[in-house]
Protein backbone atom coordinates (compact mmCIF):
# COMPACT_ATOMS: atom_id res chain seq x y z
CA UNK A 1 0.00 0.00 0.00
CA UNK A 2 1.26 3.48 -0.88
CA UNK A 3 -0.22 6.62 0.67
CA UNK A 4 0.70 9.65 -1.46
CA UNK A 5 -0.93 12.01 1.04
CA UNK A 6 1.20 10.75 3.93
CA UNK A 7 4.18 9.96 1.67
CA UNK A 8 4.62 6.51 3.19
CA UNK A 9 4.39 2.88 2.11
CA UNK A 10 3.57 -0.34 3.90
CA UNK A 11 3.78 -3.96 2.73
CA UNK A 12 1.40 -6.08 4.76
CA UNK A 13 3.04 -9.24 3.40
CA UNK A 14 6.63 -8.74 4.57
CA UNK A 15 6.12 -5.84 6.98
CA UNK A 16 8.38 -3.40 5.12
CA UNK A 17 7.42 0.24 5.37
CA UNK A 18 8.73 3.76 5.49
CA UNK A 19 8.94 7.00 3.56
CA UNK A 20 9.60 7.66 -0.13
CA UNK A 21 13.38 7.57 0.24
CA UNK A 22 13.25 4.21 2.04
CA UNK A 23 10.91 2.88 -0.65
CA UNK A 24 13.29 3.92 -3.44
CA UNK A 25 16.29 2.55 -1.53
CA UNK A 26 14.57 -0.80 -1.05
CA UNK A 27 13.45 -1.05 -4.69
CA UNK A 28 16.87 -0.10 -6.07
CA UNK A 29 18.78 -1.99 -3.35
CA UNK A 30 20.81 1.08 -2.39
CA UNK A 31 21.79 2.42 1.01
CA UNK A 32 20.16 5.62 2.22
CA UNK A 33 23.17 7.81 1.44
CA UNK A 34 23.44 6.64 -2.17
CA UNK A 35 19.67 6.93 -2.60
CA UNK A 36 19.63 10.57 -1.47
CA UNK A 37 22.56 11.41 -3.75
CA UNK A 38 20.96 9.62 -6.71
CA UNK A 39 17.56 11.28 -6.27
CA UNK A 40 19.16 14.70 -5.76
CA UNK A 41 21.20 14.27 -8.94
CA UNK A 42 18.03 13.34 -10.87
CA UNK A 43 16.39 16.64 -9.92
CA UNK A 44 19.53 18.75 -10.22
CA UNK A 45 20.17 19.35 -6.53
CA UNK A 46 23.67 19.15 -5.10
CA UNK A 47 23.88 17.27 -1.82
CA UNK A 48 26.99 17.53 0.30
CA UNK A 49 27.41 14.63 2.69
CA UNK A 50 30.05 15.06 5.37
CA UNK A 51 32.29 12.26 6.43
CA UNK A 52 32.59 12.16 10.17
CA UNK A 53 35.96 10.88 11.27
CA UNK A 54 36.57 9.37 14.68
CA UNK A 55 38.28 12.62 15.73
CA UNK A 56 35.30 14.73 14.66
CA UNK A 57 32.91 12.40 16.45
CA UNK A 58 35.05 12.62 19.61
CA UNK A 59 35.11 16.43 19.39
CA UNK A 60 31.36 16.48 18.94
CA UNK A 61 30.86 14.21 21.96
CA UNK A 62 33.15 16.37 24.08
CA UNK A 63 31.29 19.52 23.02
CA UNK A 64 27.99 17.89 23.91
CA UNK A 65 29.32 16.93 27.35
CA UNK A 66 30.47 20.52 27.95
CA UNK A 67 27.05 21.88 27.01
CA UNK A 68 25.33 19.36 29.25
CA UNK A 69 27.59 20.39 32.15
CA UNK A 70 26.79 24.07 31.55
CA UNK A 71 23.07 23.25 31.60
CA UNK A 72 23.42 21.33 34.87
CA UNK A 73 25.30 24.26 36.44
CA UNK A 74 22.65 26.72 35.23
CA UNK A 75 19.86 24.52 36.55
CA UNK A 76 21.57 24.26 39.94
CA UNK A 77 22.09 28.03 40.11
CA UNK A 78 18.52 28.94 39.19
CA UNK A 79 17.03 26.30 41.50
CA UNK A 80 19.08 27.73 44.38
CA UNK A 81 17.95 31.25 43.53
CA UNK A 82 14.34 30.11 43.45
CA UNK A 83 14.47 28.24 46.76
CA UNK A 84 16.15 31.18 48.51
CA UNK A 85 13.62 33.82 47.41
CA UNK A 86 10.17 33.66 49.03
CA UNK A 87 8.87 36.49 46.83
CA UNK A 88 9.60 34.54 43.64
CA UNK A 89 8.10 31.37 45.11
CA UNK A 90 4.95 33.27 46.06
CA UNK A 91 4.68 34.80 42.59
CA UNK A 92 4.98 31.42 40.88
CA UNK A 93 2.64 29.48 43.14
CA UNK A 94 0.06 32.12 44.08
CA UNK A 95 -0.10 34.62 41.24
CA UNK A 96 0.75 32.24 38.40
CA UNK A 97 -1.11 29.35 40.09
CA UNK A 98 1.54 26.74 39.24
CA UNK A 99 1.48 23.55 41.28
CA UNK A 100 4.50 22.39 43.23
CA UNK A 101 4.85 19.44 40.84
CA UNK A 102 5.06 21.75 37.82
CA UNK A 103 7.52 24.05 39.59
CA UNK A 104 9.71 21.08 40.55
CA UNK A 105 9.59 19.72 37.00
CA UNK A 106 10.53 22.97 35.30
Amino acid sequence: MVSPQKQIFKCFGCGAGGNAIKFYADIERMDRRDTVQHLAKDVGVEVKISDFTADKMQESAEEKQKLQRVNVLAQTYFREQFTQNAEIQSYVTEKRKLSEEIVAQF
